[in-house]
């Protein structure tokens, strides 16, 4: 009897020790939201664009929606979970595997606190190895996270020809435009080494495809 208990114990602690070391280290905030809508959804002749973010995603998707109206349709996944809780990646699989996106836009904002920044690399492979893996031929927009300074990189023009029915622009037919430069940076831009295009190391792939396949995801 003795010997069977020990077995059950190595047994078990084995199970806990196989899972990924992200899934013990699941940090909340107070309040957790999710929030995934799909317009459309027995659409089949446009393309899909899905918008991945936050409350900031959320707030700027009916402006999207409505610009790319006939066009594509649209879906997005809002939620104040951060991209290293993988709670993320497994309500981000159902919908992926859901749906055929073609372009799929990620703007992460200001949640994730507790996170360092090694778990932050971690759930950052993770996702982009989920893309790899069930969204293959999607375009990823992320310059914006990663290659834009706000102050640097914007640009406001005043007195530039607009439609004129739009009556918040000073005067009729005037009004202003903002540039963002989302490119690499040279060197007299920018005073850091510029980053370079993240990789999947082969191994970490292979051992992340095998976990989710374990897990059913």
């Amino acid at each position: 009897m003795k010997e069977k208990t020990t077995m059950i114990i190595a047994g078990f602690l084995a199970l806990v020790l196989a899972q990924p070391a992200f899934a013990q280290e699941v940090k909340l905030e107070k309040i957790e939201w999710t929030d995934i809508w799909v317009m459309n959804a027995k659409e089949t002749e446009n393309p899909r664009v899905l918008l991945v973010g936050d409350s900031i995603v959320k707030g700027y998707y009916g402006a999207v929606e409505q610009g790319l109206s006939g066009q594509a349709a649209c879906a997005r996944y809002a939620t104040s979970l951060f991209l290293s809780n993988p709670d993320y990646l497994a309500e981000l699989t159902l919908l992926i595997k859901r749906y055929d996106f073609d372009v799929i836009h990620i703007n992460n904002g200001l949640h994730g606190w507790d996170y360092s920044e090694e778990e932050y690399r971690q759930g950052l492979y993770s996702l982009l190895a989920l893309m790899e893996r069930e969204a293959p031929r999607a375009k990823i927009v992320w310059a914006m996270t990663t290659r834009m300074d706000p102050v640097r990189d914007t640009m406001l023009i005043e007195h530039t020809p607009i439609d004129y029915l739009d009556f918040a622009s000073p005067v009729s037919g005037l009004g202003g435009k903002m540039g963002m430069d989302a490119t690499n940076k040279w060197p007299g831009e920018t005073q850091r080494e510029w980053g370079s295009t993240i990789s999947m190391d082969a191994a970490v792939q292979a051992r992340m495809d095998g976990l989710f396949d374990t897990l059913g995801l």
